[in-house]
Protein backbone atom coordinates (compact mmCIF):
# COMPACT_ATOMS: atom_id res chain seq x y z
CA UNK A 1 0.00 0.00 0.00
CA UNK A 2 0.85 3.66 -0.21
CA UNK A 3 3.06 4.97 2.60
CA UNK A 4 1.62 7.70 4.82
CA UNK A 5 2.83 9.66 7.84
CA UNK A 6 0.93 10.41 11.06
CA UNK A 7 2.29 12.57 13.93
CA UNK A 8 1.50 10.02 16.65
CA UNK A 9 1.98 6.68 14.87
CA UNK A 10 4.76 7.72 12.43
CA UNK A 11 4.76 5.87 9.10
CA UNK A 12 2.19 3.37 7.99
CA UNK A 13 0.73 1.91 4.83
CA UNK A 14 -2.77 2.27 3.41
CA UNK A 15 -4.48 -1.10 3.60
CA UNK A 16 -7.80 -0.16 1.99
CA UNK A 17 -10.30 2.60 1.28
CA UNK A 18 -13.93 1.63 1.80
CA UNK A 19 -17.23 3.28 2.70
CA UNK A 20 -15.69 6.72 3.22
CA UNK A 21 -12.79 5.48 5.38
CA UNK A 22 -9.12 4.77 4.82
CA UNK A 23 -7.58 1.90 6.83
CA UNK A 24 -3.90 2.43 7.67
CA UNK A 25 -1.59 -0.22 9.14
CA UNK A 26 1.10 1.19 11.40
CA UNK A 27 3.82 -0.90 13.12
CA UNK A 28 1.95 -0.96 16.43
CA UNK A 29 -1.69 -0.82 15.32
CA UNK A 30 -4.28 -0.44 12.57
CA UNK A 31 -6.32 2.77 12.43
CA UNK A 32 -9.36 3.98 10.50
CA UNK A 33 -9.68 7.58 9.29
CA UNK A 34 -12.31 9.43 7.28
CA UNK A 35 -11.45 9.67 3.61
CA UNK A 36 -10.50 12.06 2.14
CA UNK A 37 -10.73 14.43 5.15
CA UNK A 38 -7.94 12.74 7.13
CA UNK A 39 -5.40 13.86 4.54
CA UNK A 40 -6.13 17.47 5.36
CA UNK A 41 -5.67 16.97 9.12
CA UNK A 42 -3.90 13.78 10.22
CA UNK A 43 -2.26 11.90 7.37
CA UNK A 44 0.32 13.00 4.83
CA UNK A 45 1.36 11.35 1.57
CA UNK A 46 4.67 12.61 0.30
CA UNK A 47 3.83 12.01 -3.37
CA UNK A 48 0.91 14.31 -4.30
CA UNK A 49 0.32 12.37 -7.53
CA UNK A 50 -0.33 9.23 -5.50
CA UNK A 51 -2.94 11.07 -3.43
CA UNK A 52 -4.76 12.21 -6.58
CA UNK A 53 -4.77 8.61 -7.85
CA UNK A 54 -6.27 7.46 -4.54
CA UNK A 55 -8.99 10.11 -4.78
CA UNK A 56 -9.83 9.05 -8.35
CA UNK A 57 -9.94 5.36 -7.45
CA UNK A 58 -12.25 6.09 -4.52
CA UNK A 59 -14.48 8.28 -6.67
CA UNK A 60 -14.67 5.54 -9.32
CA UNK A 61 -15.59 2.93 -6.69
CA UNK A 62 -18.36 5.19 -5.39
CA UNK A 63 -19.76 5.64 -8.91
CA UNK A 64 -19.69 1.88 -9.52
CA UNK A 65 -21.42 1.31 -6.17
CA UNK A 66 -24.23 3.74 -7.12
CA UNK A 67 -24.58 2.10 -10.54
CA UNK A 68 -24.93 -1.32 -8.93
CA UNK A 69 -27.36 -0.07 -6.24
CA UNK A 70 -29.60 1.50 -8.86
CA UNK A 71 -29.20 -1.45 -11.23
CA UNK A 72 -28.21 0.87 -14.06
CA UNK A 73 -27.77 -1.11 -17.27
CA UNK A 74 -26.82 1.70 -19.65
CA UNK A 75 -24.79 4.85 -19.32
CA UNK A 76 -24.87 7.71 -21.81
CA UNK A 77 -22.09 10.27 -22.00
CA UNK A 78 -22.55 13.48 -23.97
CA UNK A 79 -19.46 15.22 -25.27
CA UNK A 80 -18.27 17.47 -28.03
CA UNK A 81 -17.09 15.53 -31.10
CA UNK A 82 -13.70 17.26 -30.77
CA UNK A 83 -13.12 15.31 -27.51
CA UNK A 84 -13.39 11.86 -29.12
CA UNK A 85 -9.68 11.47 -29.96
CA UNK A 86 -8.61 11.98 -26.33
CA UNK A 87 -11.44 9.73 -25.05
CA UNK A 88 -10.34 6.93 -27.36
CA UNK A 89 -6.71 7.46 -26.38
CA UNK A 90 -7.07 8.05 -22.60
CA UNK A 91 -10.50 6.68 -21.73
CA UNK A 92 -13.38 8.60 -20.20
CA UNK A 93 -11.90 11.02 -17.63
CA UNK A 94 -13.36 13.59 -15.28
CA UNK A 95 -12.61 17.28 -15.82
CA UNK A 96 -10.24 17.13 -12.82
CA UNK A 97 -8.36 14.22 -14.41
CA UNK A 98 -8.22 16.04 -17.76
CA UNK A 99 -6.72 19.09 -16.07
CA UNK A 100 -4.22 16.98 -14.08
CA UNK A 101 -3.03 15.37 -17.32
CA UNK A 102 -3.04 18.69 -19.22
CA UNK A 103 -5.47 17.30 -21.80
CA UNK A 104 -7.40 19.95 -23.68
CA UNK A 105 -11.14 19.42 -23.98
CA UNK A 106 -14.09 21.20 -25.48
CA UNK A 107 -16.76 21.87 -22.85
CA UNK A 108 -20.25 20.86 -23.89
CA UNK A 109 -21.99 23.03 -21.28
CA UNK A 110 -24.31 25.51 -22.91
CA UNK A 111 -27.50 27.05 -21.62
CA UNK A 112 -29.54 24.51 -23.61
CA UNK A 113 -27.49 21.53 -22.38
CA UNK A 114 -27.72 22.72 -18.76
CA UNK A 115 -31.52 22.71 -19.02
CA UNK A 116 -31.45 19.18 -20.47
CA UNK A 117 -29.09 18.02 -17.69
CA UNK A 118 -31.41 19.43 -15.00
CA UNK A 119 -34.32 17.51 -16.52
CA UNK A 120 -32.29 14.30 -16.64
CA UNK A 121 -31.23 14.72 -12.97
CA UNK A 122 -34.80 15.44 -11.91
CA UNK A 123 -35.93 12.21 -13.58
CA UNK A 124 -33.18 10.13 -11.98
CA UNK A 125 -30.96 9.64 -15.02
CA UNK A 126 -27.98 11.51 -13.59
CA UNK A 127 -26.72 11.19 -10.02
Amino acid sequence: GVQVYHKKWATGRIHSIENGYVIVKFDSCEKQFQFPGAFNQFLKIVDEGTYKKLQNEYRNKEVIKKIEEREIERYVHFTNVENLDSILREGLLSIVQLRDKNIEYKNILTKENTIIEKRLKRNGYIF
